[in-house]
């Protein structure tokens, strides 16, 4: 049960509880779309080893679109996710030049 005294249901996978944290900050237009895309990058890094590699593309695309942050991210939104989720799932951050040590 939450403060309210609604009982909340509770995600059945760690991937889908990862998900549903990160939520609420990917939909908050008054964060900065880059702010909000970092923030999606850091959490499918940390979710890597919560789901086979496919279900952790479908599932984190899904995030992105369901959030808007996919819309937010403009015109090349697409290329943008992609390269972002590669990155992440090797351990890479995309927002500095080479690989995380």
């Amino acid at each position: 049960m939450n403060n309210a005294g609604t009982t909340m249901a509770v995600p059945a996978s760690a991937l889908a509880q990862v998900a549903a944290r990160v939520r609420v900050w990917l939909i908050d237009r008054t964060i900065p779309v880059a702010l909000r895309l970092r923030l999606f990058w850091a959490t499918v890094k940390a979710a890597r080893d919560f789901a086979a590699t496919d279900a952790l593309w479908q599932d984190f695309l899904d995030l992105a679109h369901s959030t808007r942050l996919h819309h937010d991210l403009g015109r090349h939104a697409d290329e943008d996710l992609t390269h972002v989720i590669a990155w992440a799932l090797r351990g890479w951050n995309p927002f500095e030049t080479g690989p995380l040590k």
